[in-house]
């Protein structure tokens, strides 16, 4: 239900509505991690609402929710490149730089890299 509400505040460009959706989304996405951890199955809710916000066009709060997420990847940073601005870029990359390593990493450079050079 919150991911719908996220969606339609999206798609109807107000971020005043899809922010807190997200946040809530976020929200259920670590509890559901949480369990996951327990079992041993690692999952990657939470990072979905940073996905979201980053594929919104909003860089900052993508940012602070990926940044907050207790499991990371480098699938959200894929979704920030495609809509970010140039300016956007070097916040994206040091995050990426903080939280992955090796191969992971890699591809989010050259993901980056790539989007660069189509604008």
């Amino acid at each position: 239900m919150v991911e719908l509400q996220a969606g339609a505040a999206i798609s109807r460009n107000e971020r005043s509505a899809a922010e807190p959706a997200l946040r809530d989304l976020f929200a259920k996405g670590e509890a559901l991690d949480a369990q996951g951890a327990q079992s041993r199955d690692r999952g990657y809710y939470a990072e979905l609402a940073a996905t979201q916000a980053f594929r919104a066009g909003y860089t900052d709060l993508g940012l602070e929710l990926y940044r907050a997420a207790s499991n990371k990847d480098q699938r959200p940073f894929f979704a920030a490149f495609e809509g970010a601005k140039p300016d956007d870029f070097p916040a994206l990359l040091l995050a990426a730089y903080d939280s992955l390593r090796g191969e992971s990493l890699a591809y989010v450079i050259d993901a980056a890299i790539r989007c660069l050079r189509k604008s």
